[in-house]
C-alpha cells in the first residue's frame, strides 16, 4: 500500500462576512482545526472537528473526505469507506478520483484483517479494493498509486483464488479418503458381523443336534424301560416255585423210581391173563 490522500483547506480571510459566508466560515474554520489536530497525530480529536464540520454541512465534501483520513488512520476501515463515499458526490473530479482511491485502500485493508479468518471474505474486500483502484485510474490516468495497487490487489486476488482451488481439491481429496474408509470399515464391520452370524449359526446347530441326540437317548430310554415292563419277572426260588436244578434232580428222581419198578414188576412174573376162544 502507497499513500492516503489527505485535502488541506487553504483559509480565505475576507473582510465583510455575509450570514451565508458565516456559515461558510464555520464550516471551514472546524476544517482548519481538524487539520491542524491530524498533522499532530491527534487523529481522534481531528475527526470530532471534521464532524463538527459535517454537522453543518452533511454534503461537504472535504469534511466528509477527511473524516474518512481520521477513520482510517485509527484503523476503523468500514467507517473510513463510509465517509469516503460520501465524498464521491462532488463535481471536483480529483476529489472524487482520491476518493476511489482511499475506499481501495480501506478495502484492501479489510481484506488483510479478514484473510487469516475466512478467505472468502477476504477475496470479497480484495475484490471491491480492485474495483475501486479501477476506478480512481479511469478518473486520473496519471495517478501511479493507484495502478500500483490494482496490479497489488490482482496479484493477492490470484494468489487466494489458487489457494482457495487449492484447499477445496485437498478437501476432495479428503473426502474421497474418508468415504472409502467408511467404506473399507463398513465392509470389515459386514464381514465381522458375518462371521460372528455364522459362528452363531454353528453354535445354534451343535446345541440343536446335541438336543436331538439326548431326546434320542430319552427315547431309547423309555423303550428300554416299556421293554422291561412287558417281561415278566424272573423267577425268585423263595416264591414256591423249582427252580431249573430242582427240576432237572427231580426228574432224575422220577426217572431212577420207574426203573425201580420196572425191576420188581419182573421179579414177581405176573403175567396178564389171556381169554381163550377156543
Amino acid at each position: 500500500m502507497r499513500r492516503i490522500v489527505y485535502i488541506v483547506i487553504i483559509g480565505i480571510i475576507v473582510l465583510l462576512i455575509s450570514p451565508q459566508a458565516a456559515h461558510s466560515e464555520s464550516v471551514t474554520g472546524y476544517i482548519k482545526k481538524g487539520n491542524r489536530l491530524y498533522k499532530a497525530q491527534r487523529y481522534k480529536d481531528a475527526l470530532g472537528q471534521y464532524k463538527q464540520a459535517q454537522g453543518i454541512s452533511p454534503a461537504n465534501e472535504i469534511a466528509n473526505f477527511n473524516a474518512g483520513t481520521a477513520y482510517y488512520k485509527q484503523g476503523l476501515w468500514e467507517e473510513a469507506a463510509a465517509s469516503f463515499m460520501q465524498a464521491l458526490a462532488c463535481e471536483d473530479k480529483n476529489i472524487e478520483a482520491s476518493a476511489n482511491y482511499n475506499i481501495g485502500n480501506s478495502r484492501y485493508k479489510q481484506g488483510e484483517a479478514e484473510e487469516a479468518k475466512t478467505v472468502q471474505k477476504a477475496l470479497s474486500f480484495y475484490r471491491q479494493a480492485r474495483d475501486y483502484y479501477k476506478r480512481a485510474i479511469e478518473l486520473n490516468q496519471d495517478d501511479l498509486d493507484s495502478k500500483f495497487n490494482y496490479e497489488l490487489v490482482v496479484k493477492k486476488i490470484e494468489l487466494l483464488e489458487q489457494q482457495q482451488q487449492d484447499q477445496q481439491q485437498q478437501q476432495q481429496q479428503q473426502d474421497q479418503h474418508n468415504q472409502a474408509q467408511d467404506q473399507n470399515d463398513q465392509q470389515q464391520q459386514d464381514e465381522n458381523n458375518q462371521g460372528q452370524d455364522d459362528k452363531d449359526q454353528q453354535n445354534q446347530d451343535q446345541n440343536q443336534d446335541q438336543n436331538q441326540n439326548e431326546d434320542e437317548d430319552k427315547d431309547n430310554n423309555q423303550d428300554q424301560d416299556d421293554e422291561d415292563q412287558q417281561q415278566p419277572p424272573a423267577s425268585d426260588p423263595d416264591d414256591g416255585e423249582m427252580s431249573q436244578d430242582e427240576a432237572k434232580s427231580f426228574l432224575e428222581r422220577y426217572g431212577q423210581e420207574e426203573e425201580n419198578a420196572k425191576e420188581k414188576r419182573g421179579s414177581r412174573q405176573v403175567y396178564p391173563e389171556v381169554l381163550k376162544d377156543w
